[in-house]
């Protein structure tokens, strides 16, 4: 009499599969919680106020996690042959690479400094408050767009900063650095598009 095949006697590609689905399952939760997380672990000093990524940023976090994925559940679908293992390897390489960018991606505004880094590849500006030549508050009454902060550096590099409301608790002490560093500031008022043309 044959017996019936059990869990036990599943491949190993199988566990890859149920991985590789479970991290699609939850990654609402690692989008929301995790990146927050590994941000602060890796850019938080002491002095900081808070730390922000830009829009990039998170995409380059979204796909790499998915990528982390389909490596797992690619395993399944070539049933875990020398080819399956060489194509998630490869897309394993690809997602640690956009995780790392998307990680390298921040402005840090502390009250010592500011902290800007544009990619993994690129060089990370250490600005003292006293660094900044001007900052331009661009007030926008467009629905669902943020407005946004222009800091303009002597040397010619300019970062801009989403007036998220993390930053908003924050606007007293920022102005109060702006102020004390002599930092010209002047505010933009950015009008609600109203779809005619004007020629």
């Amino acid at each position: 009499m044959q017996m019936k095949q059990g869990l036990h006697q599943l491949e190993w590609y199988h566990t890859f599969l149920g991985w590789g689905m479970m991290l699609i399952f939850l990654s609402p939760i690692w989008l929301f919680l995790a990146i927050p997380a590994v941000t602060m672990t890796l850019h938080d000093i002491p002095s900081t106020l808070f730390v922000q990524l830009p829009k990039v940023s998170y995409v380059l976090y979204i796909i790499g996690y998915l990528l982390f994925a389909c490596a797992c559940i690619s395993q399944f679908l070539f049933k875990g042959s020398n080819k399956g293992k060489l194509v998630g390897c490869a897309i394993l390489l690809l997602s640690t690479l956009c995780i790392a960018d998307g990680s390298q991606r921040f402005s840090r505004v502390g009250l010592d400094s500011i902290i800007v880094k544009d990619s993994l590849w690129s060089k990370k500006y250490e600005y003292a408050w006293e660094d900044i030549e001007e900052v331009v508050y661009h007030q926008t009454d467009v629905e669902r767009r943020y407005s946004n902060y222009e800091f303009h550096f002597k040397d010619g590099n300019v970062a801009t900063l989403v007036d998220s409301v993390i930053m908003q608790g924050w606007r007293n002490i920022i102005h109060l650095k702006m102020s004390e560093s002599d930092v010209k500031y002047s505010k933009w008022l950015t009008p609600k598009f109203d779809g005619l043309s004007t020629s």
